[in-house]
């Protein structure tokens, strides 16, 4: 058997494990049923593109952030009143992926810097709520519903954030024709995030039956109070968790060390947790000092660039101005500005007579 037949194979027999009702003869006919079966609030409109986004599904797992957090999510959208379906937008924006960032968006709802602070979350050098799940869920789902009050349908929401507002009505400007079928958007081509149409209907098709497998993370982490600056080198050298690990365990805080914010507080591997406790004035401590050590560094670092700066500002010649000479003339000679010869000589006026002596820096 040649390699592509093999992984053809290993393909068909992975949707057949992992999703055994759904793999079994997909065609647009069975899939136009099932979306009519499955269609709640959200509109589920039929495309042929369909087909391939859910075969890739088919062939992933949902992520460990599902298990972890989609009952919060679940019942923050019905306390919102938002379509049921919206459970699996984040995975169809970020495949779940709390770490995500990319061009100007972030975190698991791929929050844009401006409506994550529109909606009360911090983003600043030091902290970035949208990397949490649970503030990001907030501000995420009551913009969907401000949207949704500005557009009027759901789809228009979901384009609107997926692109922007301004993006969707841009687009609408452009082309009369454009109504709310949002596959009319992705014939046209006329927006920059068009395949979040098919994989968010994907995502609901493939991960909404009722067989679906979830990806489990190999050990549970741990949360542990800080009130003082900890540093990812500290943290890592008294609890024997690399600094990678910390640092994918608590995206919110983006400076080293971490600066206490608010209530939270930061994850470790749960057989770390206990080490970090027994060791928490320890790392106190080593951070303080080496937070002192690079201070003193940086400022021997700017003190001898200062000196260097000064050492070369010394360092001219003195010229005597001779018959025939004008300060255009030096300045070309030297390779300077007239504006420097003044400056340099205290000079209120481009007058100069023979036998003066002017500064000329090098």
């Amino acid at each position: 058997m040649n390699l592509i037949k093999r992984l053809s194979l290993i393909i068909l027999l992975t949707w057949g494990i992992v999703f055994p009702s759904l793999a079994t003869g997909l065609d647009a006919t069975k899939v136009r049923v099932r979306l009519s079966k499955i269609e709640k609030d959200l509109p589920l409109p039929y495309n042929d593109a369909l087909l391939s986004d859910i075969k890739t599904y088919m062939s992933k797992q949902l992520p460990t952030e599902f298990s972890t957090y989609s009952s919060m999510i679940e019942e923050a959208i019905g306390e919102l009143g938002l379509p049921p379906e919206f459970l699996y937008f984040p995975m169809a924006l970020t495949e779940m992926n709390s770490n995500h960032l990319q061009d100007g968006r972030a975190g698991l709802w791929d929050l844009p810097t401006l409506v994550a602070l529109r909606y009360g979350l911090t983003v600043d050098e030091n902290h970035d709520e949208r990397f949490s799940v649970e503030a990001s869920t907030q501000a995420a789902l009551l913009y969907l519903k401000d949207l949704h009050t500005t557009f009027g349908d759901w789809w228009s929401c979901i384009l609107a954030y997926a692109n922007s507002p301004a993006t969707l009505n841009n687009a609408r400007a452009r082309h009369a024709e454009l109504g709310n079928d949002p596959w009319a958007y992705y014939e046209l081509g006329c927006l920059p995030n068009i395949n979040i149409i098919g994989n968010l209907i994907a995502c609901y098709f493939v991960y909404s039956d009722d067989v679906k497998t979830v990806a489990r993370p190999t050990e549970a982490y741990v949360e542990c109070s800080f009130s003082q600056p900890i540093s990812v080198a500290a943290i890592s050298a008294k609890t024997g968790v690399s600094k990678q690990t910390i640092l994918n365990l608590n995206p919110i805080f983006r400076s080293d060390p971490f600066t206490p914010f608010e209530s939270y507080r930061i994850r470790l591997p749960q057989s770390a947790g206990q080490a970090f406790e027994q060791n928490k004035t320890a790392i106190y401590n080593e951070t303080a000092q080496a937070k002192a050590k690079k201070e003193e560094e940086q400022q021997q670092v700017a003190q001898a660039e200062k000196q260097k700066a000064k050492a070369k500002a010394a360092e001219y010649i003195t010229y005597t101005v001779k018959s025939g000479d004008y300060l255009g003339k030096i300045a070309k000679k030297h390779n300077v500005t007239v504006k420097d010869l003044k400056k340099w000589n205290k000079l209120k006026n481009d007058f100069i007579r023979e036998g003066q002596k002017l500064k000329i820096y090098k």
